[in-house]
């Protein structure tokens, strides 16, 4: 399989003194204890921007509608939490379902990328979670969705077990970028 993603040389990549402005203007809107965290929060986040548009990724139209639908059942779940419904969004903000469709189809498009950049840098600083890593994040996963363990591993087997060990090698790039 041809991967669909060539990798910029990221480790040029500068950010510009807006980037950095922006950074230390959220930082000091935030609260003081967590000021640190939101600069380096927009900075990780202007350096991946930087490199997502410096790199070559292809997502395909297929990919990006499934994760869009993902978003859509999270917003009808949570919706639902708060007693509303998709109408009521609708009704609300004047939009429709195909807008709001379109919207997310960008938006994974968007999301997508990011994690391929963050997964393609961390394959390449051989960043690789380790199984004792791995069964952390089950046993994290597990507790947070009052689901057992065996349940999640078994949902979690083939397809969302690679998801999970991307997701931890995305973390682990991050933290070697605030660094």
């Amino acid at each position: 399989k041809q991967s669909s993603i060539k990798l910029c040389d990221y480790q040029k990549i500068a950010l510009l003194p807006e980037d950095i402005r922006q950074a230390e203007e959220a930082a000091r809107m935030a609260p003081k204890e967590s000021a640190a965290d939101t600069r380096r929060y927009f900075l990780q986040t202007a350096f991946l921007q930087k490199a997502v548009e410096a790199s070559k990724i292809k997502v395909s139209k297929k990919e990006a509608e499934k994760w869009a639908q993902k978003m859509m059942r999270a917003m009808d779940q949570q919706l639902a939490n708060n007693g509303e419904d998709f109408e009521k969004y609708y009704e609300g903000t004047g939009t429709t379902e195909k807008e709001l469709m379109d919207e997310f189809i960008k938006e994974a498009e968007k999301q997508l990328k990011s994690r391929m950049v963050l997964y393609e840098i961390a394959r390449e600083q051989n960043l690789l979670a380790t199984s004792e890593e791995y069964d952390a994040e089950v046993h994290r996963l597990a507790q947070m969705s009052l689901m057992p363990e065996d349940r999640l591993r078994e949902l979690c087997e083939a397809e969302e077990a690679e998801l999970i060990k991307r997701i931890l090698l995305s973390q682990r790039v991050k933290n070697i970028l605030e660094h």
